[in-house]
């Protein structure tokens, strides 16, 4: 995978997507954002995407919705996908297990380090 491809980071927080943000570059990676799935779709649609980083919990459309476009669009289908909740709808996270995300992770478990370095090690 090449790392030159921006990560796009899906969340409906703005705090959260900064954060992405600003960790992203001090990593080198070049981060697109999107505060929900219809923006992320119009983002996938004008750019290739090396790794999707998306909240599974969103208003209107959510993180699930947005797997089941990436993996219905030919274009990104085999785009590898981290999917991030905060308290665990078990549902959700095994209806986007199911539905192909790659990796899964608890907000409140996972460190931005540690979501970070499973990043780079995706990108490599």
């Amino acid at each position: 995978m090449e790392a030159s491809k921006p990560v796009l980071f899906v969340d409906d927080d703005p705090t959260t997507r900064k954060i992405h943000e600003t960790k992203a570059r001090a990593e080198g990676i070049t981060p697109l954002l999107a505060a929900n799935p219809t923006e992320a779709v119009s983002l996938l649609r004008a750019h290739e995407v090396a790794l999707i980083v998306t909240d599974i919990n969103m208003p209107e459309y959510d993180g699930v919705d947005l797997i089941r476009a990436v993996r219905e669009y030919p274009k990104t289908k085999a785009v590898p996908i981290i999917v991030l909740t905060y308290g665990g709808n078990l549902e959700k996270i095994q209806t986007a297990d199911a539905m192909g995300a790659n990796e899964i992770y608890d907000k409140g478990a996972c460190s931005l380090d540690q979501l970070f370095g499973r990043i780079k090690a995706l990108l490599h």
